[in-house]
């Protein structure tokens, strides 16, 4: 998987994290949704320039760190409330985005 490739696939994931929390402050006012989204989606962003600028392999590490963060955040919460959405969704997400990261991490 080229720098390119993981780049498109981080920066959506990025932005796919700033809308959820911008969502969740939408919709329940919760401001630690906006600040997590933001964060989170910004290191996202982050990676996705490191992966086609600094180093593809830095961006990639980057990327599989926050994915497997979001796993450990989004996973229990998804267990617990059966909800599919948000939890699930973004669980499902992170798992996908970490095994296209592993992926990439690959000789």
């Amino acid at each position: 998987m080229g720098p390119t490739t993981v780049a498109v696939i981080l920066g959506v994931y990025a932005l796919l994290l700033i809308a959820g929390g911008a969502m969740g402050y939408v919709k329940a006012r919760s401001k630690p949704s906006l600040i997590a989204g933001t964060i989170s989606g910004i290191v996202g962003l982050i990676a996705a320039v490191l992966a086609t600028t600094v180093g593809p392999k830095l961006g990639v590490q980057v990327g599989l760190g926050l994915s497997a963060l979001m796993i450990l955040f989004f996973g229990p919460r998804f267990l617990r409330s059966k909800k599919f959405m948000p939890a699930g969704l973004m669980a499902i997400l992170s798992i996908l985005v970490a095994i296209c990261m592993i992926v990439a991490l690959l000789p």
